[in-house]
This record gives C-alpha cells, structure tokens and sequence, in this order.
C-alpha cells in the first residue's frame, strides 16, 4: 500500500528554502543521528554504552555527480514510513533531550538537491528499510496527489543505524558546499555533545582527506573560570502598582561557564545552547544587554550558556 502524505505539500520546499546556507543542512541529518544515539547514552557517566559512529561522506565534483552519504550505528528509524506521513508532528517533540520537534529537518535537503534517500534498520528489527524522496514529488498543490512507494527490504551494515544519501544537487549549487565550513559547524554547533565519551563524529571526502570533530579544549588556554548553575528562574511583572514575583524551580540547571583568557585573544564568543546544540552568539541575542561590549562580545572571553531543554528550537533551529 502506498504511503500518503498528510500534509499540504508546497509547504515543505518553501519551509525547507529558511536554510540559506547549503552546509548547515548537513547539521539536520547529524542531528537526527545524536538524537536516535540517546538511546544509548548514560548521562551518569557522560557516555554512551556502546561506540556510536556518524560519518558524512562528500562525493562527486560537480551538481551531477555529487553525493553527500550521512551514516551512522544508532538506534534507526522505528517506522520509516513517518518520514513523509508524520510531517509537522514529530514523536520526538516529547523526549526531553533530543531535539527533533517538527518532523520538517530531514526534508531540509530540498534547499539544495532533489534526492533524499534514507536506509534504516530499527535495533530490533530483522530487516533494514529503504524508502525515496523527492523534491518534485512535492510541486503539486494537493496531498492527494503525493504518493510514497512502499518502503524496500534492502541490506545494511550494522545491528542498527541509518543512513541518509542527497544526490541530484541544484546548479551551482555543490560549488557552495565547503568541507571546512561543515567542519567548523559540527565542532561548533555540537560542541558539548563532542564532549561525551564513545562518541566519533567523523568527515571524509573523495580525495581522502578525513577529520575527526573533537569539542573545543578551554583547559587549553589559561585564565580564570567562572561557573554557575541556576537552578531557579524568578519573573516580576506588575500588577496594578505593584510588583509580583513569582519563582520556577528547574527540574534541570542552566548551567553558564566564562572563560577569561590571560592576554591571548581567541575570538570564540559565548554561545547559547539547546540540548547540547549551539543556537547562537550570547551577544547576538543579548542586544540589549549593558554588557554586550564587556563581556559578551570581548575578544578575551568565552564559553557557554547551556539552557538545556528550557527552551524550544525555532523550526530551522536558529
């Protein structure tokens, strides 16, 4: 039986155009494999219990034959056929630290190429699962007209995992995919889930070249360390004339680090975080703080600000 779409379907490719940058889509698809690595993680112990592998792979030298392959040995997709029926309603929404909310993320590969094609194998499934989209499939103006074949019994791999292959880019558009920048977004975006043993994110490219995303070393560099952790957030608003206050315990801490480095300028701003993903510069955010100068923009200080899950990501995660 065919697979329906359930949702309006002009919207996804017009959703999909918010990323304006070709390499932070690849972020999506790491994404959805640290979320499906939860699984397997021991916040105890800051570990998961078993080695988890991403790797994103670049193929090709032109829009033709260009292929991007995303990989990993997490715990898959437990009914693939959500892909494109489940749209706008993600089961993920619930799970306190993973970040998947809308569904929309792994569709983001229609800002730059037709072709998505996702591989998986459920932890405790016999067979792996192959199911294709495409863009065009989407440039109709009714749902009733969007069918998905059946998903394919195919071979796969490992025990468990996904993987995700993006071909047929738009013109010029593989011109704009740069391998440091997609190095420097996974190290800086990820950067506190990099810091969880038995975790290996890992690039390759055609030519051979590979690199292992590692999270930035602050013990590194000298200077003083200032930590926090809040554990209760306080609201005053007024009420006639006079002042409320009312208080929220958490059930998780914020937690802030600062760095002050000694003399030497490094030019790594605080960032915000969101379960362990980087949403944005402090500074950026704070434009109306006092101190946007002082501290949050100062070319000696830097850290983070990690909100946990007390706040929700936007739908292209800025």
């Amino acid at each position: 039986m065919a697979i329906k779409l359930n949702i309006a379907p002009k919207i996804i490719p017009s959703i999909s155009s918010g990323y304006n940058n070709p390499n932070k889509i690849f972020m999506e698809y790491i994404d959805n494999s640290l979320d499906s690595a939860e699984y397997y993680f021991d916040s105890s112990a800051n570990s998961y219990t078993k080695p988890i592998e991403i790797t994103l792979k670049l193929k090709g030298e032109n829009d033709e034959n260009a292929e991007v392959e995303i990989t990993d040995n997490c715990r898959g997709i437990d009914k693939i056929e959500k892909v494109v029926n489940s749209i706008g309603n993600s089961d993920k929404k619930s799970q306190m630290f993973t970040n998947g909310q809308f569904g929309y993320g792994i569709h983001s590969f229609m800002a730059t190429c037709n072709s998505l094609e996702v591989i998986s194998k459920f932890f405790n499934r016999p067979e792996a699962l192959y199911l294709p989209v495409k863009r065009e499939q989407f440039n109709v103006d009714s749902s009733d007209e969007v069918y998905f074949p059946d998903p394919q019994i195919v071979d796969f791999p490992f025990e468990s995992g996904t993987i995700i292959k993006l071909t047929e880019f738009d013109k010029g558009s593989w011109k704009e995919i740069d391998f440091n920048e997609i190095k420097k977004e996974i190290n800086e975006h990820f950067e506190l889930l990099l810091s969880r043993s038995n975790l290996t994110i890992k690039l390759e490219e055609q030519y051979g070249n590979e690199f292992y995303c590692e999270p930035f070393d602050y013990d590194s560099i000298e200077g003083e360390e200032i930590f926090e952790e809040t554990t209760r957030l306080e609201r005053t608003s007024s009420r006639g004339n006079f002042p409320v206050t009312s208080y929220f315990e958490l059930d998780t801490p914020i937690k802030t680090y600062i760095k002050i480095t000694d003399k030497k300028v490094i030019n790594k701003p605080p960032l915000f975080f969101i379960k362990g993903r980087a949403i944005g510069k402090v500074g950026d955010i704070f434009k109306k703080s006092k101190h946007i100068s002082d501290i949050w923009k100062h070319p000696n200080i830097t850290g983070y600000i990690d909100l946990s899950h007390h706040i929700e990501p936007t739908i292209v995660r800025t």
